[in-house]
């Protein structure tokens, strides 16, 4: 079952408070891969995909826009199979 919304309400807000902290400390991208493993573990991130380098993360908006930007540059047509290459994610 999903978590209850006063959860992920009170994430949020240590995240907001965590962004907008001034800190001499940083979080590794050790520390981020494993932070956004147990968000989708946990069913608060379910549709994010991952790009092939790893180091980036896509919502499902957001592939959205970038196959239009993909149209655009393309003239309006594009090849669906060049698409995963082009955007680095598998589709």
């Amino acid at each position: 079952p999903p978590p209850p919304m006063d959860e992920i309400l009170e994430l949020q807000a240590q995240l907001q408070a965590a962004q907008l902290a001034t800190s001499s400390a940083n979080l590794s991208e050790r520390n981020c891969v494993e932070l956004i493993s147990k968000l989708r573990s946990s069913g608060l991130l379910p549709n994010l995909l991952y790009t092939h380098s790893g180091r980036e993360y896509l919502t499902p908006p957001q592939l959205r826009r970038e196959i239009a930007d993909e149209l655009l540059a393309g003239g309006g047509r594009i090849a669906v199979t060049s698409l995963p290459e082009l955007l680095a994610v598998d589709l």
